[in-house]
């Protein structure tokens, strides 16, 4: 590679049938900071990192699809609330990937978890993400800025225009 280019290290977990997955793409330049890796499941993956001092659970998360049955869902949320639990109270956790709901436009009743700058109308599968970052006092991030209305969307296809797979980062210093 040319000077000022970096090599990369790619950490993923995946299914057979290809309809899951999760990974992270590293560079080199961090490789020696990384103190962990978990593969929790083909959906869900755990990088530890240290960051000058300070320890970062970096989590990548794909979340079935809205559609698909509870006890699918169940199978995600399940090992997603007991990562994030068990998580050091001194450790900031960033949770990055498709969750897969609306969490609308407007906070109703979760101050302080959403921004209050969402898009769209809430849905089950948003109100279940909520309800998560609720519970493990973490911030849906991408709520808490404005953006331009043709930033919102995460996805355009055949004329309907959705945030169906948000991109959603949580993070919060649990101290």
């Amino acid at each position: 590679m040319g000077k000022g280019m970096s090599r990369y290290k790619f950490f993923w977990q995946g299914c057979k049938d290809g309809n899951a997955g999760a990974g992270f793409l590293i560079s080199d330049w961090w490789i020696d900071r990384i103190v962990d890796v978990k593969r929790v499941n083909e959906r869900i993956m755990c990088l530890k990192v240290l960051i000058g001092d300070k320890l970062v659970t970096c989590i990548c998360a794909y979340a079935p699809q809205t559609g698909r049955s509870a006890e699918e869902k169940d199978s995600f949320w399940d090992p997603m609330i007991s990562v994030t639990g068990s998580t050091a109270a001194s450790e900031f956790i960033v949770v990055g990937g498709y969750l897969n709901g609306h969490v609308g436009t407007n906070v109703y009743g979760y101050d302080g978890v959403h921004g209050g700058y969402g898009f769209g109308e809430r849905n089950a599968d948003g109100e279940r993400i909520l309800e998560f970052c609720d519970a493990m006092e973490l911030i849906v991030t991408n709520t808490c800025f404005k953006r331009q209305k043709n930033k919102l969307a995460t996805c355009v296809s055949g004329g309907t225009v959705s945030a169906c797979f948000i991109l959603l980062l949580v993070a919060v210093v649990k101290m």
